[in-house]
């Protein structure tokens, strides 16, 4: 597969007026299986794909790595970002206004894709 990057960032949400918006970039994975269904995360929070926040001192990818290794025991063979994109929000968890910049990637893993799980995380596959 070969994509290609836009130089425009999408961005979603609308700003609060007067709102402090705090930047949390993160990274995340467009993860398929032999069936080209796609890897989503359920939690409490609703469905999300795999991946997470970027700690500080961390690349966006360095941040992929992690996450995918904390969130489902997997290793990334390769990665390839293929789009990024900006979402204002406000998170009732943390009682805070966030921008979350996000890092998408197209990842290869070694298999078994499932080795273990975060706590309160199951895996899904989506097909189209």
């Amino acid at each position: 597969m070969e994509f290609k990057l836009s130089s425009e960032i999408p961005e979603f949400g609308e700003c609060e007026p007067g709102a402090q918006y705090v930047d949390r970039p993160g990274a995340y994975a467009f993860l398929h299986n032999k069936h080209r269904e796609l890897a989503v995360i359920q939690t409490s929070w609703g469905l999300f794909l795999p991946g997470g926040g970027i700690d500080p001192g961390e690349s966006e990818l360095e941040g992929l790595k992690r996450e995918l290794f904390e969130e489902m025991g997997i290793k990334v063979q390769s990665a390839e970002l293929v789009c990024q994109a900006c979402q204002y929000l406000f998170s009732r968890h943390y009682q805070k206004h966030f921008k979350k910049i996000g890092y998408f990637y197209v990842v290869e893993v070694a298999h078994p894709i499932l080795l273990k799980m975060e706590a309160e995380h199951e895996l899904f596959w989506m097909d189209k």
